[in-house]
């Protein structure tokens, strides 16, 4: 399906590139696209394109079958640097300020809406662990569609906007990649006590805890969502940010029983080390950057700290009630059926059919033999000179020419 897709979505993009290239005169670079007005289907065909890569719903349906399969270190990659290279592309090649964008906006982040509680749902009723992360991911693409979309609202799109687009793709590739690696170091080896506190650290950025990533780049999309003509609809991103929440530790439940359920050696140093740092990237990079430390300090009042605090508590008392009350997820929900996995397989199985029969004839090899040595011993009277005399005649024609 992830091929079949992907080679989907590179035509798609060639055409919505080569009509962007028309449409400016030929040109082919990011400057002259960005100058140049948008039609509905150059639109239509960069959106699907490259929302095949960044997984927006409804062009997820890869992202959930290639992340339980791949290697941990691919899906870290995949979910933490590919994703963004359809968000960056839709930057990059739109331009930045198009009434045909602003009559999309808001299409566009009623989708992104969408797919941030529908992942979530979804997410919740997967049974293993990178397959909760790989939601995970769907769901925070909702997020970065969102902000896009109230940049393309906003008639000519504000630094903060983009300032708040980066953050956000920089702050989840390095959270996601962490968890994503995690996965792979439960899967492979026991996790310490230390190990399980360090992996707190992704899961709560992600969460949009305070004093880190997460909750300086919250801090900013409810200030860019109350800017918007949606403002009254603030009380969904707070609903998101429970979602988000549960989702992880459902993530972090089903790792824990992978642990218990199998005995593995401690990992080694150069194993988990690596990893360690990169899952403290979400606490240290907001002191270090400033564009992430000043929405960090400007977000730590009483207000803003309840703000974020009061989804990760309403998800841990969720979580906390589901788990006295021994509820499990349902087996309908655990085996959903997968339309476009079926259609997949089924386009798999046409393009595997042979079009005609096979043929059965069985030539006489032999007979065969006889006629070729007879033409060659035929052709090899003449066949030096035939050819200097052709090539001269080539020539000269050549020549005149």
């Amino acid at each position: 399906m992830y091929l079949q897709l992907a080679l989907c979505g590179e035509m798609l993009l060639l055409a919505g590139l080569l009509l962007r290239s028309h449409a400016t005169g030929q040109a082919f670079d990011f400057a002259s696209w960005q100058a140049q007005p948008i039609d509905s289907l150059s639109l239509g065909l960069l959106l699907v394109g490259l929302g095949l890569k960044a997984g927006f719903w409804p062009l997820h349906v890869w992202l959930p079958l290639a992340h339980p399969e791949a290697p941990a270190p691919a899906s870290a990659v995949l979910s933490g640097a590919m994703l963004k290279a359809g968000v960056l592309g839709l930057w990059r090649c739109l331009p930045a300020a198009d009434p045909t964008l602003a009559a999309w906006s808001t299409p566009m982040l009623l989708a992104g809406l969408f797919g941030a509680f529908y992942a979530a749902a979804l997410g919740l009723c997967a049974s293993k662990p990178k397959a909760v992360l790989a939601w995970s991911s769907v769901s925070q693409m909702g997020w970065l569609l969102m902000i896009l979309a109230l940049a393309w609202g906003a008639g000519a799109p504000s630094a903060a906007l983009l300032t708040l687009l980066v953050l956000f793709g920089v702050h989840h590739g390095l959270a996601k990649g962490a968890l994503f690696l995690a996965a792979g170091l439960a899967h492979d080896s026991r996790l310490t006590r230390g190990t399980w506190l360090v992996l707190w650290l992704p899961v709560l950025a992600i969460m949009g805890a305070p004093l880190t990533s997460g909750a300086a780049v919250k801090y900013l999309l409810k200030d860019a969502w109350h800017a918007s003509p949606l403002a009254a609809w603030g009380v969904l991103l707070a609903l998101a940010s429970v979602a988000t929440a549960l989702l992880l530790l459902r993530a972090l439940w089903l790792l824990r029983g992978e642990q218990r359920a199998m005995r593995r050696p401690a990992p080694r140093p150069s194993q988990w080390l690596p990893w360690a740092l990169l899952s403290l990237a979400p606490l240290v990079l907001p002191w270090v950057w400033s564009p992430l430390r000043e929405p960090l300090l400007a977000g730590l009042y009483p207000g803003a700290v309840w703000a974020a605090l009061w989804p990760l508590l309403a998800a841990l008392g969720l979580a906390a009630l589901a788990l006295q009350q021994g509820w499990k997820v349902p087996r309908r929900l655990r085996q959903l059926p997968n339309p476009a996995l079926v259609a997949s397989l089924w386009l798999t199985r046409l393009l595997r059919r042979p079009p005609l029969p096979e043929p059965n004839w069985q030539p006489d090899r032999s007979a065969w033999r006889r006629r070729e040595r007879l033409w060659n011993r035929w052709l090899d009277r003449g066949v030096l000179a035939f050819s200097a005399w052709l090539l001269a005649l080539l020539l000269w024609l050549g020549w005149l020419w």
